[in-house]
């Protein structure tokens, strides 16, 4: 009996570990990633039975054609998805915004990729000047509205990672969540985001595997925190690994 307690003590321990820091989406597909036999995993069956449950407009085929698309048709693409069934969720969990809120530096903050808008509001409410940007006109329009019933400030604008149409060191701090695994040209998104950076950049990666058949739209893949630091390669830096995620936080 004795033995048999100490098993589920040990497991309940394991869960709450591999749980800490992420959402409950985050370890469904973290357990789906890594448990699943790529044979079944890395197949359009697979992606047809669980894009039926996260969204059913995700194309199967987005990673073959993306690079050949304009930016107005990657753009569209987003737009197509936003907002639609499970994807309408945030990927951030209350960890990630703690970690967020606590590394901010500075009064002015450029969100890219803000999304829902949920951290953006979050910061504002805090007395922060706050820009939330993302790509998809749909997440802005989506922003505005949230903006207007919570009666707060904040601006918004529809920006392009690759190509931010700020001047150079215009924000404090700039923050860059679940964004860099979507871009089509990382390098220069990064350089990007340290050209407008000021003080701090702050960046959250899912920590994954490559897979042909998603229902992301990820196009970058980031398992170790190495990544993240040879891909800023600032010297005042330090990262954190969770099962699901990798933060960086550099100071430029």
């Amino acid at each position: 009996m004795k033995y048999r307690t100490k098993s589920k003590k040990t497991m309940k321990k394991k869960i709450n570990k591999i749980v800490s820091g992420t959402t409950l989406k985050d370890n469904a597909k973290y357990f789906m990633d890594n448990f699943l036999p790529p044979v079944l995993r890395d197949t359009r069956l697979y992606f047809f039975l669980v894009s039926r449950i996260y969204n059913s407009k995700v194309d199967p085929d987005f990673k073959k054609k993306v690079f050949y698309m304009s930016d107005d048709e990657f753009s569209e693409a987003y737009n197509e998805i936003a907002h639609s069934s499970m994807l309408i969720s945030s990927n951030i969990d209350n960890y990630q915004i703690n970690h967020v809120c606590s590394n901010v530096k500075g009064s002015s903050i450029l969100e890219i990729g803000a999304g829902n808008g949920e951290l953006s509001l979050i910061l504002a409410r805090k007395g922060y000047e706050v820009t939330a940007s993302d790509i998809s006109v749909n997440n802005i329009n989506f922003i505005n509205e949230k903006i207007l019933g919570d009666n707060i400030s904040v601006n918004t604008a529809i920006v392009n990672v690759e190509k931010i149409p700020y001047s150079d060191k215009s924000f404090d701090t700039v923050i860059c969540l679940h964004t860099l695994e979507h871009v089509r040209n990382v390098t220069k998104a990064v350089s990007e985001l340290k050209r407008v950076t000021k003080k701090r950049i702050i960046v959250i990666v899912p920590r994954e595997r490559y897979f042909r058949y998603s229902i992301n739209y990820h196009l970058n893949f980031f398992y170790g925190d190495e990544q993240l630091m040879f891909l800023f390669n600032l010297k005042r830096c330090r990262t954190v690994s969770k099962r699901t995620i990798l933060s960086y936080i550099g100071d430029v």
